[in-house]
């Protein structure tokens, strides 16, 4: 009986510990795919501020409108992100364009940019989303804890706030689905 107990004390101590391993490999890579993001996005997009997001144009009637093939291009092809996470971008574009068209909208736009439009809708274009800023020097980003919740891995990161990435399985990758700002 004790032989009994003993054995099944060791088979469950063994399991544990490879799931931990499972567990421990998952945060790695989704550590490391969360560090090369931020890598390319500072590089290529963050301080380059004609693709750090939809760009501006006017269209041949006047009317200004968010023009975001470039950018949802450049994400797209990253590799680092979800075909979700292009989705809700694609999404914010395209509800802001259907503020921005209104002709009150034009003209707080012309006087202020968009700062002055009264929308949630065109918010995103005020700041930067996926480091929590307005523009400011951003010297590194810290990651400060990894865990794995059900299916996904969220990764807490320090650029200007503090951010929650969420990750994803996708086509066996591991890919960002959203990044928000940390509240509490």
């Amino acid at each position: 009986m004790f032989i009994l107990i003993l054995v099944l004390f060791a088979s469950c101590s063994t399991t544990n510990t490879s799931k931990e391993i499972g567990m421990t490999e998952k945060v790695k890579q989704a550590n490391l795919v969360v560090g090369n993001f931020y890598r390319w996005y500072l590089d290529s997009l963050y301080e380059n501020s004609s693709i750090y997001g939809p760009t501006v144009v006017q269209r041949s009637d006047s009317v200004f409108e968010l023009n975001g093939v470039r950018f949802l291009s450049l994400l797209e092809n990253s590799g680092f992100v979800s075909s979700n996470f292009v989705n809700v971008q694609k999404n914010q574009i395209e509800n802001c364009n259907a503020v921005l068209v209104k002709p009150e909208s034009q003209s707080q736009f012309k006087e202020a940019g968009f700062l002055a439009i009264q929308s949630t809708d065109c918010s995103f274009m005020n700041y930067y989303p996926w480091v929590g800023g307005q523009g400011e020097k951003i010297a590194e980003i810290k990651i400060l804890s990894s865990e794995v919740v059900s299916d996904e891995i969220h990764v807490r990161v320090r650029a200007v706030e503090v951010l929650l990435v969420k990750l994803i399985k996708e086509k066996d990758t591991w890919v960002i689905n959203e990044i928000s700002i940390v509240t509490n």
